[in-house]
């Protein structure tokens, strides 16, 4: 475990993560189990994490849950992240090409997750939900983001393993991943082409703060044949968006 982490609080959080994404309702009984806990130890933390509403219970099935403060944190999350204008162009961009609208910011090392959701009606095709978190390196809107971090702070790709294949598609070696970030500096843009799902491409692009800072990334995503079919205006409409929502920072700052 790393230094200066407190065990206790660490333990606590792994266990309100479980809670908020496992499929099957979870109790005392199975975290204990899954956690080689006491119960007596259990029913403490759960207590605790009660008490400030993180976690509630089933009145009827005892069943654990999320209580209302994650929701509460991932709304003032949302709008610290988001500025207005932001959704105003995403969904521009959705009723123009009727393909799904997302905006997506770091989170930490490989993880992006996404803040914004823009579905087109489509419903034979399932696309990345608010709140989806995903894999920088095989997505457009990751690369993008990775692309504007210090090459100190990208030294986890060389970690074993961290790059791991989601399609044929998806690059897996770190160099040829430092190469591809380059290329998305120099051109302004990215394309995921199947890298992440199969059968479905992205085209992303930066969303600059007035340091110049890359605070987020906006993409427009769907069937490879479909947005392929259109790249070039594609591509154009989702820069020029990015662009403007940039240069909205700057206006409303100023």
């Amino acid at each position: 475990m790393a230094k200066d982490v407190i065990h206790s609080l660490d333990r606590a959080l792994e266990i309100l993560c479980l809670i908020g994404e496992s499929k099957e309702p979870l109790t005392i009984q199975s975290l204990s189990r899954a956690f080689e806990m006491p119960r007596t130890t259990l029913y403490a933390t759960i207590n605790t994490l009660e008490k400030h509403g993180f976690v509630s219970r089933n009145k009827n099935t005892k069943a654990l849950e999320l209580g209302w403060r994650p929701f509460v944190l991932g709304l003032d999350f949302y709008k610290k992240k988001l500025d207005p204008i932001v959704e105003v162009e995403a969904r521009k961009l959705r009723q123009r090409w009727n393909q799904s609208v997302l905006v997506g910011v770091h989170a930490t090392n490989n993880t992006i997750i996404f803040i914004l959701s823009e579905s087109p009606d489509k419903p034979y095709m399932i696309f990345p939900r608010l709140g989806f978190v995903g894999q920088a390196h095989c997505t457009a809107q990751g690369k993008v983001l990775l692309a504007h971090m210090n090459a100190a702070d990208l030294q986890w790709i060389y970690e074993p393993g961290v790059l791991s294949s989601r399609t044929p598609n998806t690059i897996t070696d770190p160099e040829r991943l430092l190469a591809e970030l380059e290329k998305v500096r120099m051109l302004g843009y990215a394309i995921d082409a199947e890298e992440s799902i199969p059968g479905l491409a992205c085209i992303a692009a930066p969303i600059m703060n007035p340091m110049g800072e890359c605070v987020a990334a906006i993409s427009v995503s769907g069937p490879r044949q479909e947005l392929f079919a259109n790249l070039e205006a594609i591509k154009n409409d989702v820069v020029s968006s990015a662009q403007y929502i940039s240069g909205s920072y700057r206006i409303k700052v100023n």
